[in-house]
């Protein structure tokens, strides 16, 4: 047994991961059996109050998108991709757990046609339960082509973001300097392994939240035994908001 600073004696065995939520400080004591596959696991989905581990949700039926970073993009720190598209432009668009993290979507601003993105800059602006999240672009260019199917349905942006749901076409500027900082992007494995940091992060931010109000604030049993565990809902949209931003900046 390892034996902790503070003389405590520490049980686990040092391959074994810890859930996500116990490092978030929000359960006491529970261990991962799926690898960190948040996505799938029914814990996850009861904490977030909805039903994927087996059956619809009486909350939200909607898809999801899977939980996995295809190899055949780039992706930048703030959860936005880009892939080769043709005459030498590329697309933009939101990963995994920028689509996790984004519900609910109510509407989709993207730039215009000739409309320049700076690296870092405003790629898109999504309208969700707390106001306008601001999704950043990882190179420079001209916007050669907006995705109008996202103006029309938002919410596909939750599900199918590899997909049709992509943000924005753009002709890179300075095209050799831009492409060689989209080769500094990471692949799909590497940000796999950062999207789970990331999640921790979260989940630690909404706890850290959680532990600041007001002492009847927070997740409790409701009449009947049923618990209070969706995340909006309890740190409240604008707060879950402003935490969201933090992860895609």
């Amino acid at each position: 047994m390892k034996r902790s600073p503070a003389g405590n004696v520490g049980l686990l065995p040092p391959a074994v991961s810890r859930c996500v939520w116990m490092d978030a400080g929000l359960v006491a004591f529970k261990l991962c059996d799926r690898s960190l596959d948040c996505e799938h696991c029914p814990f996850d989905a009861a904490m977030h109050g909805d039903d994927r581990g087996g059956g619809a949700s009486a909350r939200d039926t909607r898809p999801r998108t899977p939980w996995r970073f295809p190899e055949d993009r780039r992706y930048g720190p703030a959860h936005v991709w880009i892939r080769p598209a043709s005459g030498g432009r590329v697309r933009l668009g939101i990963d995994a757990l920028g689509a996790l993290l984004l519900r609910p979507v109510l509407r989709v601003e993207l730039p215009a046609a000739g409309a320049l993105l700076a690296r870092g800059g405003l790629a898109a602006v999504v309208e969700s339960a707390g106001g306008p999240l601001v999704l950043r672009s990882p190179l420079a260019g001209r916007v050669t082509a907006p995705n109008d199917l996202l103006i029309e349905h938002p919410t596909r942006l939750e599900w199918a973001p590899y997909d049709d749901a992509w943000l924005v076409e753009v002709q890179p500027l300075r095209r050799s300097a831009e492409l060689q900082a989209a080769g500094n992007l990471l692949g799909g494995a590497e940000m796999a392994r950062q999207a789970l940091l990331d999640l921790r992060r979260y989940k630690r931010r909404v706890a850290m939240s959680l532990l600041v109000a007001e002492p009847n604030v927070g997740p409790t049993m409701q009449d009947g035994g049923e618990p209070l565990t969706d995340l909006q809902g309890l740190v409240g949209p604008e707060l879950h908001r402003e935490i969201v931003q933090e992860i895609l900046t």
